[in-house]
């Protein structure tokens, strides 16, 4: 996966956040800087992308639609597991 979440702290210098941003590029990564929360900021989105594929099959869309129309977004993992 080439994201690496950077989560900065209360403490955290700037400088320090400019050198592991650095270390990400080198590392072939995108470095995103957040707060300390619950969860990854992958798995929040993940969940919101579930939430919306689970009403399109509930509002009559058939899981291989949704899981194709996933895929043309971008996710190549993509496959729905709802059922209704």
């Amino acid at each position: 996966m080439r994201l690496l979440e950077i989560v900065r702290g209360a403490k955290t210098a700037p400088d320090v956040l400019r050198t592991i941003l650095d270390l990400a590029k080198r590392v072939n990564k995108v470095g995103v800087v957040s707060g300390n929360s619950d969860g990854f900021i992958g798995n929040r989105m993940l969940g919101a992308y579930s939430y919306q594929a689970l009403l399109m099959v509930l509002e009559g869309a058939m899981p291989d639609q949704v899981d194709t129309a996933l895929r043309h977004f971008g996710m190549r993992w993509a496959r729905c597991r709802c059922t209704t």
